[in-house]
């Protein structure tokens, strides 16, 4: 598997644990998109903190767009 395609799958693994499967939309997917075809970092943290700070990356994103 690619590099695109794990950073992707992790990013919506995240939102899953936040939101719950059904719950993620097709934004939230757009982010994940962008996000895993970037340079950006994924920090190296325990879960609760990596989904907080996914979060906030989401809605800072989301504010922009």
């Amino acid at each position: 598997m690619d590099i695109y395609k794990q950073r992707y799958n992790f990013l919506l693994c995240c939102f899953s644990r936040m939101y719950g499967v059904n719950k993620v939309d097709p934004q939230m997917i757009y982010f994940c998109k962008e996000w895993a075809r970037s340079d950006r970092e994924i920090p190296r943290i325990d879960l609760n903190k990596l989904d907080r700070f996914i979060h906030e990356q989401y809605e800072s994103w989301n504010r922009g767009a």
